[in-house]
């Protein structure tokens, strides 16, 4: 469906059979919703009291999906895509009379057959859907449709009390902050409890997890010992089906962890299923996965599963303050990972990339795109010689740090430029303050972001140089960052 379609001073005839479906559903979802029992709401409510269903009767909630943001956090902790359980806790605040998605369907990482499914799902849940094309190849519009179709209902449409938002993403705080300016109360639902953080559920009146309201929870990154054994047999069986000469796709490591451990059951590790742990261990930098079909194709990264492993050895074999600073600079490269979306490579790859970067930017008359950047500094021999490292790994690496830089202004840019693919003409500062500059930026970021980690100098240089012999500089940058 186009953009131009859906209007927020115009109900559309598809939207009025959905409202009137919904109104008569709504007996039915009531009770539901009252059937949970008190336990469940206190698990998955983290804000705010529940109205009482006298008072929810007369109640109407706005539901708004970001579809992109919603399938990602899905994948990632191995759920189904489904929203009738979201929509059943929606009830409890009162009927839910419009319900919208925004997204690019096409661009959904996931075989055809799957994207079909979503949108069969979303027809079952009476949800209509707006298909939201990119408008770059790194930054899609679906957030800016979805923000303007919330605040033309907002004004237009006075009767809604309450608006829901399924999404992630904290570039949808300023819109909770509009709308409960203008009197409605806001409903969060994001990922899980690890990984939302405490300002974006702030920013809400009511929040939920959707692992809890799905009936799963992700393991949590202090969960190391359990991570360690789950990821260690994925690793054993990844292995495994490559020496047999099969494809390591998702189903045959399912089917050989199924014969390395019978009777396994994921979710008592915390996991959904295969596509969870999988997951896990491509936002640790173990794996890179990439979509087959209805797959995923699974290629190991054996230095960065070495090195982990070979540290959670190194601190069983320690002391208990050994091992508890060996577990938290291991819990700080996570969130650094988590942040870059991407493998934090060794201290002596990122000089190379570095190196490669300004060799590149003084090849160049007339700048180069970042993205080009990043894929020329991928291929620059000294890091494509080395047979440990994946070229398109080391490209995604370098992008992002190469584009963290960019934002604290350490390249010379044009003036009209793509704000994620910008053409960078030169270095603005000294190449050997560059990963000063990346460092302290993700120690400014640990700062606002970090919930219940220390912060411990020592532990940090274990995670950015393998030793502890920076420890007290990285205590004066840690003073420095804003």
């Amino acid at each position: 469906m186009s953009g131009n379609k859906t209007s927020g001073n115009k109900t559309s005839a598809n939207e009025t059979s959905a409202n009137e479906t919904s109104a008569n559903e709504t007996s039915a979802n009531e009770t539901s919703a009252n059937e949970m029992s008190g336990n469940e709401m206190s698990g998955s409510a983290v804000f705010g009291n529940e109205m009482s269903g006298g008072e929810n009767s007369k109640k109407q909630v706005a539901l708004f999906i970001d579809l992109e943001n919603f399938v990602g956090f899905c994948d990632s902790f191995g759920l189904n895509v489904e929203l009738e359980q979201v929509i059943a806790k929606l009830t409890e605040h009162g009927r839910v009379v419009i319900r919208r998605s925004f997204g690019d369907m096409y661009k959904l990482p996931m075989h055809f057959k799957d994207k079909e499914k979503i949108r069969v799902m979303l027809q079952n849940n009476l949800i209509q859907h707006e298909d939201v094309r990119h408008l770059t190849q790194y930054k899609n519009s679906s957030d800016i449709r979805l923000t303007v179709e919330a605040l033309s209902v907002a004004y237009s449409n006075p009767t809604i009390d309450a608006f829901a938002i399924i999404a992630d993403d904290r570039d949808y705080i300023p819109l909770f902050a509009k709308l409960r300016e203008l009197g409605k109360t806001l409903i969060g639902i994001g990922s899980s409890e690890h990984s939302t953080q405490q300002y974006y559920r702030s920013a809400c009146d009511h929040f939920y997890y959707h692992d809890v309201l799905a009936g799963s929870r992700a393991i949590l990154a202090q969960d190391a010992e359990k991570a360690d054994e789950i990821l260690a047999l994925f690793d054993e069986a990844v292995k495994a089906v490559e020496e047999t000469g099969d494809l390591p796709l998702g189903t045959n490591v399912a089917q050989m962890i199924r014969s390395l451990r019978p009777g396994l059951n994921f979710e008592d590790y915390g996991f959904a299923g295969l596509r969870a742990v999988a997951g896990l261990a491509e936002r640790r930098g173990f794996v890179e996965l990439v979509p087959r079909g209805g797959d995923i194709l699974i290629t190991r990264i054996d230095e960065e599963i070495k090195k982990h492993f070979e540290e959670s050895q190194d601190a069983e074999a320690g002391s208990d303050g050994a091992n508890e600073q060996a577990l938290l600079a291991r819990k700080y490269k996570y969130f650094v990972q988590g942040k870059l979306k991407a493998v934090l490579p060794e201290p002596d790859i990122r000089e190379k990339i570095y190196d490669a970067a300004v060799e590149e930017l003084e090849s160049v008359d007339f700048g180069i795109s970042l993205r080009d950047l990043s894929n020329d500094v991928a291929n620059n021999p000294d890091l494509a010689s080395n047979p440990d490292l994946h070229t398109s790994q080391i490209q995604k690496s370098a992008y992002k740090i190469l584009y963290g830089l960019f934002r604290q202004k350490v390249f010379d840019c044009l003036e009209v430029y793509d704000p994620y693919n910008p053409c960078i003409t030169d270095l603005s500062i000294d190449r050997d303050d560059m990963d000063k500059t990346f460092i302290i930026n993700t120690l400014s970021v640990f700062k606002k972001e970090n919930e219940g980690l220390p912060f411990d100098s020592a532990a940090w240089a274990r995670c950015f140089y393998d030793d502890e012999a920076q420890a007290e500089v990285i205590a004066d940058w840690y003073a420095y960052a804003r």
